[in-house]
């Protein structure tokens, strides 16, 4: 590779360090290697081409560590946006057909982990505006964790503490569901009140350790991991540990002994690491994990290579 090409090849890696390094904070250069999961050595070199071809000053600190900064008082990391960009932001990148949609969703996940509500506008005013007039919404899109719905009304019932989840009242399960607020794409108060039956119930909105909530009867999952797994699934899944036992004979496994309420979560994690994992319990489980593997594996793949 020529130099201008290997140059040209580190600029998604010299645009990360700058972000890392801008501030009034000297960061150690171990930590740099750490957050960019590189060598101290390619840390220097990428600080040398920012400085040298892309212009960028850089401050030196050398005390019993290297620390680097490129100074900026007023760099706050990524900025916060209000509803109307955030608005505008999901069009654009929605109607753009150029852009794939697993990028797009990633891009607009971002946003709006940075959504930042003013009192004058916004999701929460709408909502707030509906549960006191006791009204229904109809979300125009909600990007669900397996698909993404479009049109759907709601009867609103209770907004949370942290503003970041409504409460909504599903007419056919005669149950209250949870939507994320971040997951919401537009969002229309209606005049048609809710029904009846419509009420928020805490002792009700029982959720299992994935975050989801009950919709029936609990789903009794165990399953047999090997050391391999066991590392997987405590790096994606902390909170887990506790929920782990040590199976000392025959072999060194572990076993997952859980309750849940969807099967999407666990189901994801086997379907990569079907030779590590055992499933022992129970037969409406492994029902469910045999269907999602048929239905989101194989379907999806035969789709792709037509």
């Amino acid at each position: 590779m020529n130099p201008r090409g290997e140059y040209a090849s580190t600029a998604p890696k010299r645009r990360k360090l700058q972000l890392l390094l801008r501030g009034n904070r000297y960061v150690p250069i171990k930590e740099l290697a750490d957050k960019m999961n590189i060598t101290t050595k390619q840390i220097r070199v990428l600080i040398d081409d920012i400085e040298k071809k892309d212009s960028v000053d850089i401050d030196r600190k050398r005390t019993s560590f290297s620390g680097f900064r490129i100074y900026d008082e007023n760099f706050s990391g990524i900025p916060d946006f209000d509803w109307d960009e955030i608005q505008i932001i999901n069009k654009e990148v929605s109607n753009n057909e150029a852009i794939q949609q697993q990028t797009k969703n990633k891009l607009l996940k971002l946003v709006f982990y940075h959504f930042k509500d003013n009192s004058d506008n916004g999701l929460i005013i709408l909502i707030r505006k509906a549960i006191n007039n006791n009204t229904k919404i109809v979300v125009e899109e909600y990007h669900g964790r397996s698909e993404i719905k479009k049109n759907i009304t709601l009867n609103p019932v209770h907004l949370d503490e942290k503003n970041k989840k409504v409460y909504c009242f599903d007419e056919n399960l005669k149950i209250n569901k949870q939507y994320n607020l971040e997951r919401i794409f537009g969002l229309i108060v209606t005049k048609d009140k809710i029904t009846k039956d419509a009420k928020w119930e805490p002792e009700k909105a029982k959720k299992d350790i994935f975050g989801f909530q009950q919709k029936g009867e609990p789903i009794k999952l165990k399953l047999q991991l090997s050391i391999f797994a066991h590392s997987l699934l405590l790096r994606q899944f902390p909170y887990m540990e506790k929920y782990l036992m040590l199976e000392e004979k025959p072999h060194r496994r572990y076993i997952l002994d859980i309750e849940v309420f969807d099967i999407q979560p666990i189901a994801r994690f086997i379907t990569g690491l079907l030779d590590e994992v055992k499933i022992l319990d129970s037969d409406v489980a492994k029902k469910l994990i045999k269907e999602y593997i048929e239905q989101r594996v194989f379907k999806v793949f035969d789709e792709k290579l037509k």
